[in-house]
């Protein structure tokens, strides 16, 4: 698999539609070069791309340990430890980023779930929070269920549903 990194140049013996399909990525730049060769450029794009039977590995100009840290803002400088991180390694991206998932997943749940305040409006036995007078009027001379309108201390919330989703994903 040929390596070349952010924003720098490789030749390659290439077919005319492997150099078309390149090239319609968006993600390299490819000219004609010598000798039935190509030139292909990256750009600021870094990772695995693999298009009509051509597999590339662009590596990022920084060192890849900063590329994740600037992924997750929140995340101290020394969590990543080298057993951890095997992209300088391989050619492979994904278990870097596996690794990286795995890791601000144990940091973000280490804390417990998250937890915040969300507005409900539901119709109850009881009265719960502010009583909701216009649902209520719609529906005169009913005494229950109450309408009522209040705000719920849940972890169902946006935030647990994407990361929840990303890890049945």
């Amino acid at each position: 698999m040929p390596i070349l990194s952010e924003y720098g140049s490789i030749n390659l013996k290439l077919s005319r539609e492997q150099a078309a399909s390149l090239q319609s990525t968006g993600y390299v730049e490819v000219v004609p070069a010598l000798d039935g060769r190509w030139k292909v450029t990256a750009s600021s794009y870094v990772g695995s791309l693999v298009v009509d039977g051509v597999e590339l590995l662009i590596r990022p100009k920084i060192n890849p340990e900063n590329l994740f840290l600037l992924l997750e803002p929140g995340l101290p400088p020394n969590a990543w430890r080298k057993e951890a991180f095997s992209y300088d390694s391989t050619s492979d991206l994904l278990p870097s980023v596996v690794a990286f998932f795995a890791r601000t997943v144990e940091t973000t749940l280490g804390r417990g779930i998250l937890r915040a305040y969300e507005s409900r409006q539901e119709p109850l036995v009881a009265l719960r929070g502010r009583l909701d007078v216009s649902q209520q009027f719609k529906r005169a001379g009913v005494l229950t269920p109450v309408s009522c309108t209040f705000d719920d201390f849940s972890e169902d919330i946006v935030e647990n549903r994407v990361t929840r989703a990303a890890l049945r994903g």
